[in-house]
């Protein structure tokens, strides 16, 4: 089953307790006409957005980046807020299987980390290209990324 969680997340993280209520929280919204698909990565990217959470979720943060709802070539791909792909697997170094959602719009197929489009992570994070002199660790440390509503559709 998509979401499931993986006995390898299974912690005390408070982050990934609040994400997981949230996404038991999502699973019973239903929307009417036109909506026919809703992704919610936290379904189908779980174990990348976990991945996030335990690797740059903890500890005091001086800035907080929200976004609305996942993009279609960042978090709707890789499970991580303002995550474009190369930007998660490069510099952060997250990287891994990400499933699909239940029904899938045939313009906008989740391929996870083969997804060849992409979006503007340098609006957000600056340079963080693999030759820049910003490193993910510090950087992480002082700042969280989170999607206030992680729904796209």
């Amino acid at each position: 089953m998509v979401g499931t969680p993986s006995t390898h997340f299974m912690s005390k993280h408070p982050l990934i307790t609040a994400a997981d209520d949230l996404r038991n929280d999502l699973r019973g919204l239903k929307f009417p006409d036109p909506v026919a698909y809703t992704y919610n990565p936290l379904e189908y990217a779980w174990d990348r957005h976990c991945d996030y959470l335990k690797n740059f979720g903890s500890g005091t943060k001086k800035v907080l980046f929200l976004g609305m709802n996942p993009g279609p070539y960042g978090m709707a791909q890789t499970g991580v807020p303002f995550g474009e792909i190369s930007h998660v697997r490069d510099w952060m170094g997250i990287s891994g299987s990400v499933e699909k959602p239940d029904l899938e719009h045939p313009k906008r197929p989740i391929t996870g980390f083969n997804c060849e489009r992409s979006k503007f992570p340098a609006v957000v994070y600056g340079d963080s290209s693999p030759n820049s002199s910003i490193q993910p660790m510090p950087f992480l440390k002082t700042t969280s990324s989170q999607t206030f509503a992680p729904l796209f559709g």
